[in-house]
């Protein structure tokens, strides 16, 4: 695992801190992005604002209204080349909107990169903050987890 971490926010080499709550964590769809990119895993977390959590049955997405509840995702710290490609891969501006917001780890508090939804096109509402939502799905319990151990 890499080391140099900055709790206030990545490395030189990786400045940006990203939420993933969906199909960027570890061991989905998409995390392909974060891994070839090299990103650092910080931890567990949830932001700290309740917010909404809706999808399609494929992939989540997260609107700040309704508040019900915090999302709980992974923090990874990555450079502005695999920032960009998140981006990309999210449609940033026009299907899901990048926005910062803070994001609660069990040491603290840090501010991270939070992707939103447009338009909440609630077509599956997920009845807690934490995809994939299964009964066999994995759930890291952020509370129970060191956010700077693997």
């Amino acid at each position: 695992m890499k080391t140099g971490f900055d709790q206030q926010g990545g490395t030189r080499d990786y400045p940006n801190m990203i939420f993933a709550y969906g199909t960027l964590k570890e061991n989905q769809t998409n995390h392909n992005v974060i891994k070839h990119g090299e990103g650092l895993f910080v931890g567990y977390a949830k932001t700290k604002r309740k917010m909404s959590m809706g999808g399609n049955g494929h992939f989540p997405f997260v609107a700040p209204k309704p508040a019900l509840y915090e999302i709980q995702g992974e923090l990874w710290a990555v450079s502005q080349q695999t920032l960009d490609q998140i981006d990309k891969l999210e449609r940033h501006p026009t299907f899901l909107r990048r926005t910062e917001t803070d994001i609660m780890l069990p040491e603290g508090e840090v501010t991270a990169w939070i992707y939103l939804a447009c338009n909440f096109l609630d077509t599956r509402r997920y009845v807690v903050g934490h995809w994939p939502s299964a009964k066999n799905s994995k759930v890291a319990n952020y509370e129970k987890t060191s956010a700077w151990q693997r």
